[in-house]
């Protein structure tokens, strides 16, 4: 289904912009080698992807990227999450979002990831101001997923093959984190400001240590 859709959606955008003779080689630049399109398209004498805002484009993306695997325990998000905790194996078959990892979404094509991120109040140290460190934070989907390390460990290994590879440099990969549910479980409830404010600075901590040099 995947395959379907992101041939599509190379069609229609190719056929929109640079006209329908150049359409049927976008397509087989993208089921060619998914994980390079940007940089397959950008290199079509037929087209003016490479000269095109950022607005102007349409990438695919994926909802709750990180939801590729749940555990049996809830998050932090109030009543939604209460109700997850009280039949996760219900709660995952609704909760899984995608199939695979973010560095195999990446590779067929994703550019655009929607992640939720949260806290884990179970790992060592995270309730405490001066132990807290990255490894507090998971991603979730109303039940507690993979930690953040993952995720951007996957997205460093993508983007550092982007980088060594001078054949398929050009990939460009939007991430939107959310943290909607955190701050209304800690930031906006009372709860201690100063342990609030040093989960919040590790995790920005570990997204730079990992990412700031693709940025």
């Amino acid at each position: 289904m995947l395959q379907i859709w992101r041939l599509r959606v190379a069609n229609s955008w190719l056929m929109a912009q640079d006209g329908e003779g150049c359409a049927g080689a976008g397509v087989d630049a993208a089921r060619t080698d998914p994980s390079m399109w940007m940089r397959t398209l950008s290199d079509l004498p037929c087209t003016s992807f490479g000269e095109r805002r950022l607005v102007d484009i349409t990438l695919p993306g994926s909802h709750d990227a990180g939801a590729f695997w749940l555990e049996d325990r809830a998050a932090s998000c109030g009543a939604r999450c209460h109700a997850c905790a009280l039949a996760p194996s219900y709660a995952r078959r609704w909760g899984l979002a995608q199939g695979g990892d973010i560095l195999s979404q990446l590779r067929n094509g994703v550019r655009f990831l929607d992640l939720r991120l949260t806290v884990d109040d179970a790992v060592a140290g995270c309730d405490e101001v001066s132990n807290v460190t990255g490894a507090c934070w998971k991603v979730h989907h109303c039940l507690l997923g993979v930690p953040v390390a993952n995720v951007t460990a996957d997205l460093r290994r993508f983007l550092e093959d982007d980088e060594q590879d001078a054949q398929r440099q050009g990939e460009l990969v939007i991430v939107r984190a959310k943290l909607q549910y955190f701050e209304t479980t800690y930031y906006f409830s009372g709860s201690d400001r100063a342990l609030t404010r040093a989960r919040l600075e590790a995790l920005r901590a570990a997204l730079e240590e990992e990412l700031l040099p693709f940025l």
